[in-house]
């Protein structure tokens, strides 16, 4: 028994001891980032809210690739700002009760948000699907780039974590 107990003892030592890899500047830009970003869809009140966060949130410490990433997809959340305005010069009561449901349901399952306001806004449904569909690539592009610094988008949320 004191065989094993030692054993166990040495492995957790050895494990303990192990070291980890530095994080690396770029990563912790990142994931300040992120971090900023996972908070937005949560503290909008509409799209062009969210466009104006992402415009000022700091990217400057960034690598260029991460920032051009989150630039693409800053334009993206434009696109789909234009239809947003479109529909406030439309109906603005329903568009602030659809637009405030959107980005509610968006949070948690942002297909069914996308879906849901083209089922609201037919008229709008073939700009919708353009904006939600360049939204989706800007997404993947900003996460791989991340990726590439071992910098994850946090899971529970924001703007950019797609179900």
């Amino acid at each position: 028994m004191k065989k094993i107990l030692s054993l166990l003892a040495a492995c957790f030592a050895l494990t303990a001891c192990e070291s980890t890899a530095p994080v690396s500047a770029e990563k912790t830009a990142i994931d300040a980032v992120y971090a900023t970003d996972s908070t937005i869809s949560n503290k909008a009140t509409s799209i062009g809210q969210v466009v104006l966060m992402m415009k000022s949130t700091n990217i400057s410490s960034c690598p260029k690739d991460f920032q051009k990433a989150y630039e693409n997809r800053i334009s993206a959340w434009s696109k789909l700002e234009s239809i947003e305005k479109k529909m406030y010069a439309k109906d603005q009561k329903k568009a602030l009760s659809d637009v405030s449901d959107f980005l509610d349901t968006y949070g948690s399952d942002r297909g069914k948000a996308f879906v849901n306001l083209k089922l609201k806004w037919a008229e709008f449904a073939a700009d919708i699907d353009k904006a939600s569909s360049e939204i989706i690539s800007a997404n993947a592009e900003l996460i791989t780039s991340g990726i590439k610094y071992s910098a994850v988008y946090p899971k529970s949320g924001g703007i950019a974590f797609w179900k």
